[in-house]
C-alpha cells in the first residue's frame, strides 16, 4: 500500500504536535495539581496523562522504524501502556466520587487488564500490515481477532461499554443541575473514546477505506487523543468546582465561633431545623471537648462517621466549619477546604473583630453555592 498524498504528508507533520501538546498541558496542570493539594486523584490524572504521551510516542515511533522487531515491541509496549490507562481511569472515577481506592468494579477491570497484559507480552501472534510511506515501509500490527490476547483485549472495551451505559444513566439520574449533567456527558464521552474504542475504532476506519489509511489512523490510536483531551477539559472544571462530580447529598453547612454561636449555617433539608443546627454545633464542641480531655490529645477532631452519614470538621483559631454528606470522599474534603479559605478570607476583619453580630456573614451564601451547588 502506498500513501503519498499531500493532505496524508500534511496529517503526519502535525499529528504529533496534535497528539503531544494538549495532553502534556493536562498532565502539568493535574502534577501541579497535586503538589498543591496531594489529593491522589491529580496524580492518578497525572499518570494517566503521562500513561497516553508515552503510549502516542510508542505508536509514532513504530510507523517510523525501519525494522519490524523494533516495531513489534513498541506496539506491545503502546498496548501495555493503553490497557494501563483504562485501569487508572476507572480508579479515579471510583477515588473522587466515593474515596474507594478498591471496589468490585476496580477488581474486576483489574484483573482482566491484568490477564490482558500477561497475554500480550507473552509473545502474542500478531498480523502484520505494511505500508509504503513517502519515508519508507512502516510496519502495523493488530492481534487476530480469534486469539487470547484478541478476546481479552476485547472484553474489556465491551465491558467498559456496559459500564458506561450503566454508570452514565444512573449518574445522570442523580445529577441535581444542568451543569452537572452536561458535565457528566463530556466526561462519558471522553472516556469512551479515549478508553474503550480501540478494539472497534480499528474496524469502522477500515472499513472506511481501502488505501491502508484506516491501517495507520487506527494504528496510532487518533480517537484515544481525542477522548484523552476531552477528559482532561471535564476534569479541569472539576479540579476547579470539585462538587461537580459530586452525586451524594450533602445535609448542612455549618460555621460556629469558638464560643458557639452560629456565624453562618445552610440547611439542604428541610426537616432539619435552626435548633437542630444549634445542637449540632454543640454536640461537635462536645465531642471534642471530652476527646481531648479523656485522651490529652491536642490535634483537633477531623470527623465523626454514622452509618450512611459523615460530619467533617475544619478547625481554624477562630471558628470552626462543619459539613454533613453521605459520605466522606476527596471532593467534599476538597469543597470544604476551599470554602474555609474563601470565607476566612472574605469576612477576615468580621472574625477578628466579631462582637456578636451575625448578619454581616450573610454573604457566605455566594461562597457556598459556588463550592457545594
Amino acid at each position: 500500500m502506498i500513501l503519498q498524498t499531500t493532505g496524508f504528508g500534511i496529517a503526519v507533520a502535525f499529528y504529533p504536535f496534535f497528539a503531544f501538546t494538549p495532553v502534556a498541558v493536562f498532565l502539568m496542570l493535574f502534577l501541579r495539581q497535586f503538589t498543591r493539594t496531594r489529593q491522589k486523584m491529580f496524580l492518578h490524572l497525572a499518570m494517566l496523562f503521562a500513561s497516553t504521551i508515552l503510549n502516542q510516542a510508542c505508536l509514532i515511533c513504530m510507523v517510523l522504524v525501519s525494522r519490524e522487531s523494533v516495531a513489534k515491541g513498541l506496539f506491545i509496549a503502546a498496548q501495555v501502556l493503553e490497557v494501563t490507562g483504562m485501569l487508572v481511569m476507572v480508579i479515579v472515577l471510583e477515588a473522587f466520587e466515593e474515596n474507594k481506592a478498591f471496589s468490585p468494579r476496580v477488581a474486576g477491570f483489574t484483573a482482566i487488564s491484568s490477564a490482558a497484559i500477561g497475554a500480550i507480552v507473552s509473545e502474542p501472534v500478531l498480523e502484520t500490515i505494511t505500508v509504503e510511506m513517502p519515508l519508507g515501509t512502516a510496519y502495523l500490527f493488530r492481534f487476530y481477532r480469534f486469539d487470547v490476547t484478541g478476546l481479552l483485549l476485547g472484553s474489556i472495551p465491551l465491558l467498559g461499554i456496559l459500564w458506561i451505559l450503566v454508570s452514565f444513566a444512573t449518574k445522570r439520574k442523580l445529577a441535581r443541575s444542568g451543569e452537572q449533567r452536561r458535565l457528566l456527558f463530556l466526561l462519558y464521552l471522553g472516556i469512551f473514546l479515549g478508553q474503550f474504542t480501540g478494539t472497534f475504532a480499528p474496524l469502522a476506519i477500515e472499513s472506511a477505506s481501502s488505501h491502508g489509511l484506516g491501517d495507520l489512523a487506527s494504528s496510532v490510536g487518533l480517537t484515544r487523543v481525542v477522548g484523552i483531551i476531552i477528559i482532561g477539559f471535564a476534569f479541569h472544571r472539576v479540579s476547579r468546582k470539585p462538587w461537580l462530580l459530586q452525586l451524594q447529598k450533602i445535609h448542612l453547612l455549618l460555621v460556629y465561633a469558638k464560643n458557639g454561636i452560629t456565624l453562618y449555617s445552610r440547611r439542604f433539608r428541610e426537616d432539619i431545623s435552626e435548633d437542630d443546627v444549634q445542637l449540632l454545633a454543640g454536640a461537635i464542641s462536645a465531642v471534642a471537648s471530652l476527646f481531648r480531655e479523656s485522651t490529652k490529645e491536642t490535634s483537633p477532631i477531623e470527623a465523626i462517621e454514622f452509618k450512611g452519614k459523615a460530619v467533617r470538621v475544619i478547625d481554624r483559631d477562630e471558628f470552626t466549619c462543619a459539613v454533613m454528606v453521605d459520605y466522606a470522599s476527596q471532593a467534599t474534603d476538597d469543597a470544604q477546604e476551599r470554602f474555609v479559605r474563601d470565607f476566612e478570607t472574605a469576612f477576615a476583619a468580621e472574625i477578628a473583630g466579631f462582637t456578636g453580630e451575625v448578619s454581616r456573614f450573610e454573604k457566605a451564601e455566594g461562597i457556598a453555592a459556588k463550592y457545594f451547588a
